[in-house]
């Protein structure tokens, strides 16, 4: 049993890229968190206090009698907001492995006392609260049955309507991860190759009860970065020829299916590409899978580390990133490199 106050990201589900469930996309966020594991069992409860999407308020203050000697003041506001969570993980042998998490956001009030209690139903709790916050769930999982391969997995449901599950409905939002890992391929060997497959359906990670209750924090998606209405293939190869020099290759191909702005940023048409903008009255009730703007996006990137001495390395790194805009008919590619020296002690 252990209990942590503290400040930092948590990553939750299986990936060898970008978490599905908990990524570390967002800031740091303060929290709370028990820990309870017993044999192949291990349960942790979290509190986390979040930051909701940033305002700025202004303000018109006189510094005189006169009504033309004033001074503006421009204050950022920020909602209140929270995200609770259990998470559920059973080792049922060292070859497989099962999580399950609930998850709750709820803002625009002081923290809930239903929801720092480690051991109710978030689900049956949000009910009981009149249904005003945004209850996700989360299943992963991992097993070695294979030699020297990984298979991984990781889904959220953030809406589930059984009866029209199968449909084009927009009350069934979720999003998934698939993905496997070699090690030592053709016996090969300090060779790892990895391979992943990410899909978000439309409206996903967003809430239409709340503008402040979506899956994020100051205006970042807490989970994959490539947000709804999107689906990304990603690939990874790492190489360590000798005990002081390691090399990673890696690249992603994503593509977006974006919500249609005018010239002025006012949106025209809600596909469900922006988990900011949830699903409204007025909008469709059926989803249509990368609707809206096509975009695509290829990320290139290149990493090598070198101990020089014990604890001092060098690091080096080099990134492409190329945009594809089918609406606009545009393309843009960027290049970002750097060199450090790092000392770990």
């Amino acid at each position: 049993v252990s209990a942590q106050v503290g400040r930092e990201r948590f990553l939750w589900g299986n990936s060898y890229g970008d978490k599905m469930i908990l990524s570390d996309n967002v800031r740091l966020y303060d929290f709370i968190r028990a820990d309870v594991e017993y044999k192949s069992f291990k349960y942790t409860f979290l509190h986390a206090w979040l930051m909701g999407r940033k305002e700025l308020k202004r303000y018109v203050l006189p510094v005189s009698d006169s009504p033309l000697d004033a001074m503006i003041i421009d204050e950022p506001v920020l909602a209140d907001k929270y995200f609770g969570a259990h998470r559920f993980e059973f080792a049922f042998s060292p070859k497989f492995t099962l999580g399950f998490q609930e998850m709750v956001i709820y803002s625009n009030r002081s923290p809930d006392l239903a929801y720092l209690n480690p051991v109710t139903f978030i689900e049956s709790a949000q009910r009981s609260r009149e249904e005003r916050d945004n209850v996700l769930w989360a299943f992963d999982a991992k097993t070695h049955l294979l030699p020297n391969t990984e298979l991984q997995g990781s889904i959220v449901f953030d809406d589930i309507n059984f009866p029209k599950w199968g449909t084009s409905s927009v009350q069934n939002k979720f999003a998934y991860q698939i993905g496997a890992m070699v090690v030592d391929p053709f016996r090969i060997e300090n060779i790892s190759l990895a391979i992943e497959y990410t899909r978000a359906e439309p409206y996903i990670f967003s809430h239409n009860r709340s503008r402040d209750n979506d899956y994020g924090s100051l205006g970042r998606i807490m989970s994959h970065h490539i947000g709804p209405n999107s689906d990304s293939w990603f690939f990874k190869f790492d190489f360590q020829p000798t005990h002081r020099l390691s090399t990673s290759l890696r690249f992603e191909f994503q593509r977006e299916g974006e919500n249609v702005l005018d010239a002025y940023g006012r949106l025209i048409q809600n596909v469900g590409g922006d988990f900011l903008i949830p699903n409204r009255d007025i909008d469709p009730q059926e989803q249509e899978f990368l609707a809206g703007k096509r975009v695509t996006t290829s990320i290139g990137q290149a990493f090598i580390t070198y101990e020089i001495v014990n604890e001092i390395f060098v690091d080096a790194r080099y990134q492409f990133i190329k945009r594809n805009d089918f609406a606009n008919n545009s393309s843009t590619l960027d290049h970002d490199y750097g060199l450090a020296l790092r000392v770990d002690f």
